[in-house]
This record gives C-alpha cells, sequence and structure tokens, in this order.
C-alpha cells in the first residue's frame, strides 16, 4: 500500500531528497497512505509547515526522509 512515485522534477525538493520513480510513499508525516486520495489529504493537512516526514520504500529497504521546500 502506498502511493507509486512516477516522476521526479529535476532540482525540486523530491529530486533533493533522492526520490525515484518506483519508490513508494508509505507515510506522510505519520499518516498511513494506502493510496492517492489519502496522499492528497496528507499534503492538505500539512499545510503550511517546514517540512514533511516520509517514510520512503524503494525495493525491499524503507526509510525516511524529510521533505523540505
Amino acid at each position: 500500500k502506498g502511493v507509486v512515485v512516477t516522476q521526479v522534477v529535476k532540482n525540486s525538493a523530491s529530486s533533493q531528497i533522492g526520490l525515484i520513480p518506483g519508490d513508494v510513499i508509505r507515510q506522510f508525516n505519520q499518516n498511513k497512505i494506502h493510496n492517492e486520495e489519502d496522499f492528497n489529504k496528507a499534503v492538505l493537512e500539512a499545510g503550511n509547515r517546514d517540512s514533511a516526514l516520509l517514510l520512503v520504500q524503494r525495493g525491499s529497504n524503507g526509510y525516511y526522509v524529510t521533505l523540505e521546500p
């Protein structure tokens, strides 16, 4: 479960933290992400925070990263 990263914009915050197509975002600010609707809701709830904590799965490995605008 989660959302699959399909594209990463060059020089974006996502590219700077190392996200690549195929990564799966499993949590956003400790909210479990099951689908795109969950992801969009979590992003809206994050509002104007200075950063977001993501749990990303790449293959069989999971890791936390902080996304800063």
